[in-house]
């Protein structure tokens, strides 16, 4: 089972502007280490529209997670998509790699889009940020999705 877990530590607090940990976990086993304060509003946009762009059809997208210097990159695949994980820290490097079920990921973006926006609602955060989330969770929950296409050539 692939789980995002956003921290809920910002919601006790009165900042409009989120703050607080992420967690992606495959089965179990935590995917992204060291993400403790991240953005969350632009994490979460970039994470539903990335997936609704994959869904449309684009062959890669990728999430930045500025405090702890990690990139997602996603990939479209024959079979699914493909996770890749990258630091950005000196020296740059692949931190890990992983196949993940297309449905399974759309399901876990879903989910925490949905639990982010649930607590946006009772937030001092802005409505036009609140506004935001729930138009992209809106798109990505379109019926009319279309299935990620097969890519033109593998990369790496």
């Amino acid at each position: 089972m692939l789980r995002i877990r956003i921290g809920r530590r910002w919601t006790r607090e009165r900042g409009t502007t989120p703050h607080d940990s992420v967690s992606l976990e495959l089965d179990g086993v935590a995917l992204v280490d060291g993400a403790e304060d991240e953005p969350l509003l632009p994490l979460v946009e970039a994470l539903l529209g990335c997936t609704a762009a994959l869904a449309r059809g684009t062959a890669m997208a990728d999430v930045s997670l500025p405090e702890s210097g990690l990139v997602l990159c996603l990939e479209n695949t024959e079979d699914g998509c493909a996770l890749r994980i990258a630091s950005l820290a000196r020296p740059a490097r692949l931190v890990r790699r992983v196949r993940l079920d297309w449905s399974e990921w759309c399901e876990a973006v879903v989910r925490m889009g949905e639990q982010f926006l649930s607590d946006l609602e009772e937030s001092s955060v802005p409505a036009t940020s609140r506004r935001a989330v729930r138009e992209r969770l809106r798109a990505l929950r379109h019926p009319s999705r279309l299935a990620p296409p097969r890519p033109v050539a593998p990369l790496g």
